[in-house]
């Protein structure tokens, strides 16, 4: 299911190049005729985009626009100054309104080519109408390819090496097959540099850091229910890196200059996600959401998402000096809360995608950090796990188990509800399994202290409706598929009903059940959080049961 920006913004691209066709053909286009595809330069913000009717295979428009590239390092110097000059005056025209010059067909090689120009602001999208999109960064110096960065421009490989590298990851998306690409032209080749690389584990330029357990002051062996959170977040995560245009996005943050600053889509994206780790995972079978869900994240250097959870988001977590300098930033942010301070331990998530880390202040000041931890998989992973993913995941399981401190004042019935305070935590455990909605689990935190306690037992599990994950359930036929395992996965829930099977994961994986099948339950989709906007649409949780209530 696509969303209504997107739509608008292929209806307004595709219907101006069909205008522009009508007025320079007659209308001739029929399926048996080739592929369809777009050549894009992208410089200064707008898409300069030619549509090509046919041929737009890689051994043919491909090779094409390869061959416009000089590989010599002067004569690409030369080309590319060309060729910005080039697309500032084509800009200029169409900005004054003569569109006829930027339209003229004046890249095209033969009579069956069907070359229409456009200038726009909206990045053209792959479709079943139109099969393949080379584009040329001309501000980032890097080649695309279905919209994915795969080749540094200034070192294009031969034209052997082009058609052998074009290939797709482990999310499906179009990328340069590591195997057949040297490294000297991959669009994130970065030549040896003096910059200190991550440190293993303790020391480094004098700062200690500590494990994730001790930072956290939780037990070092996971247990099964933090395992169970460990992948829901997982799918989570590989439903977010199977969208398109998140991951064009991530690949681009590996080559950002330091400092820069992060795109605000994909500062809502991280908000999200930390959100979604420190909070109890409830996905509503009755109606869109999930307690996930909040408003979107305006640009900031902190987000507070809890009064004692503060989130940094930064696009550069390489190096130890790097995470140095925001350890002090977010020193001075918690000093700055001056008396609005918790009375308890203040945390800190420093986030950047790539990496991660989790810092501790106590009351007293002292503080503590883990190392920098790897936290999105590889593109070309085969397993979803990391150990930024873990330790978030740990991180909001422990943290939920906290007693509230501030709810005191709210637990000071009147007298003739003074006995709820003696009712014991094994009859509120038996209370919250008969409540209709989860909702009134969380409800119960506010009753008193032994309702809290064992609302918490129970919110520490993830939750799709009133179904209680309990483990994940080896899927074997559709473990072997890759891009299975990692964005979707079948776990054993139990509710009213008994115990069931439940498939989770994005919803281009998980798929649409034929009603006629045996009995699966209809998917039920579920954004994620803030992030369900127009401009990032494919991110959607999908949920299907795989057998029937008996």
């Amino acid at each position: 299911m696509k969303s209504g920006i997107y739509q608008d913004e292929s209806r307004s691209i595709l219907g101006a190049f069909l205008h522009l066709y009508r007025e320079t053909v007659s209308w001739r286009i029929s399926t048996g005729m080739g592929s369809r595809g777009y050549k894009v330069y992208h410089y200064l913000g707008w898409y300069h985009v030619t549509f090509y009717s046919q041929r737009s295979h890689p051994w043919a428009l491909g090779l094409e626009v390869l061959s416009e590239i000089p590989r010599c390092p002067e004569l690409y110097l030369d080309w590319l100054e060309r060729r910005r000059e080039q697309l500032e005056k084509d800009l200029d025209v169409y900005l004054k309104g003569d569109s006829k010059e930027v339209d003229a067909n004046e890249h095209g090689n033969g009579e069956n080519d069907i070359c229409c120009r456009i200038v726009t602001k909206h990045r053209p999208r792959n479709s079943s109408w139109i099969e393949w999109i080379y584009g040329l960064d001309l501000e980032n110096e890097l080649f695309l390819v279905d919209n994915q960065p795969l080749f540094r421009l200034d070192n294009m490989p031969p034209a052997d090496t082009f058609l052998s590298a074009i290939s797709l990851d482990s999310y499906g998306h179009r990328a340069y097959n590591p195997a057949e690409t040297p490294a000297q032209h991959r669009y994130d080749y970065h030549q040896a540099t003096s910059d200190p690389k991550l440190p293993d584990a303790a020391l480094a330029d004098g700062i200690t850091t500590y494990p994730v357990h001790d930072v956290l002051g939780v037990p070092q062996e996971v247990q099964e229910v933090e395992s169970l959170r460990i992948h829901v977040l997982q799918i989570m995560i590989g439903s977010v890196m199977r969208c398109d245009r998140t991951a064009a996005m991530l690949r681009y943050l590996k080559v950002s200059p330091p400092n820069s600053k992060v795109p605000v889509i994909l500062s809502r994206v991280a908000v999200d996600i930390v959100r979604a780790s420190i909070n109890p995972l409830l996905f509503d079978s009755d109606g869109p959401g999930c307690s996930i869900q909040g408003p979107a994240a305006e640009a900031a250097d902190f987000h507070w998402l809890r009064p004692d959870v503060c989130l940094h988001i930064t696009s550069n977590l390489h190096s130890e000096s790097t995470a140095q300098e925001c350890d002090s930033g977010i020193l001075h942010e918690i000093s700055l809360l001056g008396t609005e301070r918790p009375r308890t331990a203040v945390y800190a998530v420093v986030f950047s995608f790539l990496h991660c880390f989790i810092l501790r202040v106590d009351p007293d000041g002292t503080h503590q950090r883990t190392p920098i931890l790897s936290f999105l998989p590889s593109f070309y992973a085969t397993t979803p796990y990391t150990d930024g993913i873990a330790a978030l995941a740990r991180f909001g399981f422990w943290l939920n188990q906290l007693p509230n401190t501030e709810l005191a004042h709210h637990r000071t019935p009147s007298p003739p509800l003074q006995r709820i305070s003696s009712i014991p935590v094994e009859v509120w455990l038996l209370i919250a399994e008969h409540l209709p909605r989860i909702n009134d689990v969380q409800n119960m935190v506010y009753i008193s202290r032994q309702s809290e306690k064992a609302a918490r037992m129970v919110l520490r599990y993830p939750h799709y409706g009133k179904m209680r994950f309990m483990k994940v359930v080896c899927d074997t036929q559709r473990d072997a598929d890759d891009l299975y395992g990692l964005a979707a996965a079948t776990f054993e829930v139990e509710g009213y009903g008994g115990g069931r099977r439940l498939r989770m994961g994005h919803q281009e994986v998980v798929g649409l059940p034929d009603e006629q099948d045996s009995g699966l339950t209809p998917v039920y989709v579920c954004g994620l959080g803030s992030c369900c906007l127009g401009e990032v649409d494919d991110w959607k949780l999908a949920f299907a049961f795989l057998d029937r209530v008996v």
